[in-house]
Protein backbone atom coordinates (compact mmCIF):
# COMPACT_ATOMS: atom_id res chain seq x y z
CA UNK A 1 0.00 0.00 0.00
CA UNK A 2 2.43 2.54 1.09
CA UNK A 3 4.88 2.37 -1.83
CA UNK A 4 1.35 3.13 -4.54
CA UNK A 5 0.13 5.32 -2.16
CA UNK A 6 3.06 8.09 -2.05
CA UNK A 7 3.62 7.10 -5.66
CA UNK A 8 0.08 8.87 -6.54
CA UNK A 9 0.26 11.55 -3.65
CA UNK A 10 3.95 12.52 -5.52
CA UNK A 11 1.96 12.03 -8.97
CA UNK A 12 0.06 14.81 -8.01
CA UNK A 13 2.08 17.09 -6.17
CA UNK A 14 0.82 17.14 -2.88
CA UNK A 15 1.74 15.85 0.42
CA UNK A 16 -0.34 13.49 2.56
CA UNK A 17 -2.74 14.96 4.86
CA UNK A 18 -2.81 18.09 3.17
CA UNK A 19 -5.64 19.05 0.92
CA UNK A 20 -6.62 22.42 -1.14
CA UNK A 21 -7.65 25.05 0.93
CA UNK A 22 -11.43 25.40 0.99
CA UNK A 23 -12.90 29.32 2.02
CA UNK A 24 -16.37 30.09 1.44
CA UNK A 25 -17.64 31.76 -2.04
CA UNK A 26 -20.30 31.18 -4.36
CA UNK A 27 -19.02 30.36 -7.93
CA UNK A 28 -20.62 31.99 -11.03
CA UNK A 29 -20.73 31.63 -14.80
CA UNK A 30 -18.04 33.98 -16.64
CA UNK A 31 -19.75 33.27 -19.96
CA UNK A 32 -23.01 30.97 -20.99
CA UNK A 33 -22.44 27.14 -20.12
CA UNK A 34 -22.02 24.71 -23.64
CA UNK A 35 -25.63 23.26 -23.02
CA UNK A 36 -25.64 19.77 -21.67
CA UNK A 37 -26.89 16.83 -24.52
CA UNK A 38 -30.59 16.95 -23.88
CA UNK A 39 -32.31 13.53 -23.84
CA UNK A 40 -36.04 12.13 -24.67
CA UNK A 41 -38.84 14.10 -22.02
CA UNK A 42 -39.89 11.03 -21.05
CA UNK A 43 -36.27 10.15 -19.70
CA UNK A 44 -36.05 13.82 -17.46
CA UNK A 45 -39.50 13.11 -16.55
CA UNK A 46 -37.83 9.66 -15.08
CA UNK A 47 -35.30 10.94 -13.74
CA UNK A 48 -37.04 13.11 -11.61
CA UNK A 49 -39.93 10.38 -10.58
CA UNK A 50 -36.90 8.20 -9.32
CA UNK A 51 -34.91 11.10 -7.38
CA UNK A 52 -38.24 11.92 -5.87
CA UNK A 53 -39.16 8.43 -4.80
CA UNK A 54 -35.13 7.52 -3.89
CA UNK A 55 -34.88 7.80 0.27
CA UNK A 56 -31.29 8.98 1.32
CA UNK A 57 -28.31 6.96 0.92
CA UNK A 58 -26.86 6.48 4.42
CA UNK A 59 -27.71 2.51 5.48
CA UNK A 60 -28.48 1.42 2.16
CA UNK A 61 -26.96 -0.04 -0.55
CA UNK A 62 -25.07 2.86 -1.14
CA UNK A 63 -22.24 2.80 1.41
CA UNK A 64 -22.12 -0.96 0.65
CA UNK A 65 -20.74 0.15 -3.06
CA UNK A 66 -18.85 2.72 -2.21
CA UNK A 67 -17.15 0.56 0.15
CA UNK A 68 -16.17 -1.81 -2.39
CA UNK A 69 -14.59 0.89 -4.30
CA UNK A 70 -12.54 1.97 -0.92
CA UNK A 71 -14.97 4.48 -0.64
CA UNK A 72 -17.02 6.45 2.03
CA UNK A 73 -20.30 8.58 1.73
CA UNK A 74 -19.73 12.18 1.89
CA UNK A 75 -22.23 13.56 4.69
CA UNK A 76 -23.38 16.39 2.32
CA UNK A 77 -23.13 14.13 -1.37
CA UNK A 78 -26.09 14.97 -3.74
CA UNK A 79 -26.59 10.97 -3.50
CA UNK A 80 -29.44 8.68 -3.23
CA UNK A 81 -30.68 4.96 -2.88
CA UNK A 82 -33.79 3.82 -5.34
CA UNK A 83 -34.49 -0.10 -4.80
CA UNK A 84 -36.13 -0.41 -8.10
CA UNK A 85 -34.87 1.61 -10.24
CA UNK A 86 -36.30 1.14 -13.82
CA UNK A 87 -33.76 -0.01 -16.01
CA UNK A 88 -34.74 -2.31 -19.09
CA UNK A 89 -36.07 -5.00 -20.08
CA UNK A 90 -32.57 -6.69 -21.36
CA UNK A 91 -31.11 -6.29 -17.99
CA UNK A 92 -34.39 -6.42 -15.59
CA UNK A 93 -36.96 -4.26 -15.78
CA UNK A 94 -35.94 -2.86 -11.99
CA UNK A 95 -33.15 -2.90 -9.89
CA UNK A 96 -31.76 -1.33 -7.05
CA UNK A 97 -29.75 1.94 -7.81
CA UNK A 98 -27.33 4.61 -6.81
CA UNK A 99 -28.55 8.01 -7.95
CA UNK A 100 -26.59 11.22 -7.81
CA UNK A 101 -28.34 14.85 -8.82
CA UNK A 102 -26.98 16.33 -11.39
CA UNK A 103 -26.50 20.45 -11.82
CA UNK A 104 -25.77 23.11 -14.02
CA UNK A 105 -22.21 24.25 -13.14
CA UNK A 106 -23.31 27.35 -12.97
CA UNK A 107 -26.31 28.13 -11.48
CA UNK A 108 -27.00 24.92 -9.75
CA UNK A 109 -30.77 24.52 -10.78
CA UNK A 110 -30.83 20.82 -11.31
CA UNK A 111 -30.80 19.53 -14.79
CA UNK A 112 -31.01 16.15 -14.69
CA UNK A 113 -29.93 12.56 -12.83
CA UNK A 114 -26.61 9.88 -13.26
CA UNK A 115 -27.86 6.25 -12.39
CA UNK A 116 -25.74 3.51 -11.47
CA UNK A 117 -26.99 0.01 -11.23
CA UNK A 118 -25.75 -2.03 -8.73
CA UNK A 119 -25.87 -6.05 -7.71
CA UNK A 120 -28.35 -7.19 -5.34
CA UNK A 121 -26.04 -6.94 -2.68
CA UNK A 122 -24.29 -3.49 -3.96
CA UNK A 123 -21.16 -5.28 -3.90
CA UNK A 124 -20.17 -3.87 -7.54
CA UNK A 125 -22.25 -2.21 -10.14
CA UNK A 126 -24.76 -4.20 -11.79
CA UNK A 127 -23.57 -6.46 -15.23
CA UNK A 128 -24.72 -5.51 -18.39
CA UNK A 129 -24.76 -2.59 -20.95
CA UNK A 130 -26.20 0.31 -19.48
CA UNK A 131 -24.81 0.13 -15.87
CA UNK A 132 -24.11 3.61 -15.59
CA UNK A 133 -26.90 6.08 -17.22
CA UNK A 134 -27.93 9.79 -17.71
CA UNK A 135 -31.86 10.79 -17.48
CA UNK A 136 -32.08 14.26 -18.55
CA UNK A 137 -29.38 17.10 -19.26
CA UNK A 138 -26.18 16.17 -18.64
CA UNK A 139 -24.38 18.40 -16.12
CA UNK A 140 -22.28 18.60 -12.96
CA UNK A 141 -22.77 16.42 -9.66
CA UNK A 142 -21.32 18.93 -6.57
CA UNK A 143 -20.18 16.23 -4.26
CA UNK A 144 -18.85 19.30 -2.14
CA UNK A 145 -21.20 22.41 -1.69
CA UNK A 146 -20.59 25.70 -3.42
CA UNK A 147 -20.03 27.01 -0.37
CA UNK A 148 -17.13 25.23 0.01
CA UNK A 149 -15.82 26.37 -3.56
CA UNK A 150 -13.41 29.27 -3.57
CA UNK A 151 -10.56 30.07 -5.81
CA UNK A 152 -9.93 26.91 -6.89
CA UNK A 153 -11.87 23.62 -7.96
CA UNK A 154 -11.15 19.79 -9.51
CA UNK A 155 -13.11 18.43 -12.16
CA UNK A 156 -13.14 14.51 -12.66
CA UNK A 157 -15.13 12.58 -14.62
CA UNK A 158 -16.87 9.77 -12.04
CA UNK A 159 -18.26 10.27 -9.04
CA UNK A 160 -16.46 6.97 -8.06
CA UNK A 161 -12.87 8.82 -9.45
CA UNK A 162 -13.96 12.47 -7.57
CA UNK A 163 -14.21 10.81 -3.71
CA UNK A 164 -11.05 9.33 -4.09
CA UNK A 165 -9.17 12.26 -5.60
CA UNK A 166 -10.76 13.90 -2.53
CA UNK A 167 -10.63 10.69 -0.24
CA UNK A 168 -7.33 9.04 -0.57
CA UNK A 169 -5.34 12.15 -2.46
CA UNK A 170 -6.55 14.48 -0.01
CA UNK A 171 -7.12 17.51 -2.62
CA UNK A 172 -10.80 19.16 -2.44
CA UNK A 173 -12.79 20.61 -3.74
CA UNK A 174 -13.41 17.99 -6.60
CA UNK A 175 -16.85 17.95 -8.68
CA UNK A 176 -17.78 15.14 -11.08
CA UNK A 177 -18.51 15.86 -14.70
CA UNK A 178 -19.82 12.56 -15.46
CA UNK A 179 -18.00 11.55 -18.44
CA UNK A 180 -15.28 13.09 -21.65
CA UNK A 181 -17.90 14.94 -23.09
CA UNK A 182 -18.88 17.08 -20.29
CA UNK A 183 -15.33 18.04 -19.13
CA UNK A 184 -14.70 19.16 -22.83
CA UNK A 185 -18.09 21.54 -22.52
CA UNK A 186 -16.99 22.36 -19.04
CA UNK A 187 -17.71 26.59 -18.61
CA UNK A 188 -15.36 28.87 -17.56
CA UNK A 189 -17.08 30.17 -13.81
CA UNK A 190 -16.81 33.48 -12.26
CA UNK A 191 -15.11 33.47 -8.96
CA UNK A 192 -12.83 30.34 -9.47
CA UNK A 193 -8.98 31.03 -10.58
CA UNK A 194 -7.37 27.48 -10.33
CA UNK A 195 -8.93 24.10 -11.87
CA UNK A 196 -7.30 21.18 -12.31
CA UNK A 197 -8.90 18.43 -14.45
CA UNK A 198 -7.93 14.95 -12.97
CA UNK A 199 -7.93 13.18 -16.28
CA UNK A 200 -8.74 9.65 -17.05
CA UNK A 201 -6.58 7.47 -18.96
CA UNK A 202 -8.34 4.41 -19.48
CA UNK A 203 -10.42 5.46 -22.40
CA UNK A 204 -8.29 5.98 -25.92
CA UNK A 205 -7.44 9.06 -24.97
CA UNK A 206 -10.61 10.64 -24.90
CA UNK A 207 -10.20 11.20 -21.38
CA UNK A 208 -6.92 13.76 -21.87
CA UNK A 209 -8.51 15.28 -25.28
CA UNK A 210 -11.63 16.27 -23.18
CA UNK A 211 -9.08 18.01 -20.35
CA UNK A 212 -7.01 19.34 -22.59
CA UNK A 213 -10.31 21.47 -24.97
CA UNK A 214 -11.54 22.22 -20.92
CA UNK A 215 -7.68 23.33 -20.16
CA UNK A 216 -7.43 25.81 -23.12
CA UNK A 217 -10.87 27.22 -22.86
CA UNK A 218 -10.06 28.43 -19.20
CA UNK A 219 -6.79 29.56 -20.07
CA UNK A 220 -8.17 31.87 -22.66
CA UNK A 221 -10.05 33.35 -20.12
CA UNK A 222 -6.86 34.33 -18.27
CA UNK A 223 -7.34 31.43 -15.76
CA UNK A 224 -4.87 28.68 -14.15
CA UNK A 225 -5.73 25.17 -15.87
CA UNK A 226 -3.94 22.48 -15.08
CA UNK A 227 -4.19 18.80 -16.46
CA UNK A 228 -2.99 15.86 -14.33
CA UNK A 229 -3.19 12.55 -15.91
CA UNK A 230 -3.44 9.21 -14.43
CA UNK A 231 -0.95 6.64 -15.38
CA UNK A 232 -1.99 4.76 -18.59
CA UNK A 233 -5.03 2.54 -18.66
CA UNK A 234 -6.39 3.52 -15.07
CA UNK A 235 -8.02 6.60 -13.73
CA UNK A 236 -7.46 7.86 -10.08
CA UNK A 237 -10.16 5.64 -8.76
CA UNK A 238 -8.25 2.50 -10.12
CA UNK A 239 -5.13 3.83 -7.84
CA UNK A 240 -7.32 4.44 -4.85
CA UNK A 241 -8.45 0.65 -4.94
CA UNK A 242 -4.89 -1.01 -5.52
CA UNK A 243 -3.42 1.48 -3.12
CA UNK A 244 -5.98 0.55 -0.14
Amino acid sequence: MGTAYHWALGWLGISKGRGHPLPPEMPRCASQPAPGPTLEPASADLGRRLWQEASPAAGTLVPVYLASRRLTLPDDAPLRFHPAAWRNRANGLTGPAMLAQMTDPATAKPLGVHVTYLRPDGSEKAEGAGAKIKLGRAGVVRLVPDEEVAEGLGLAEGIETALATMQHFQWAPVWAAGDAGSIAGFPVLNGIEELTVFADSDDRGAGLGAARKCASRWAKAGRLARITAAPAGSDFADLAWRAA
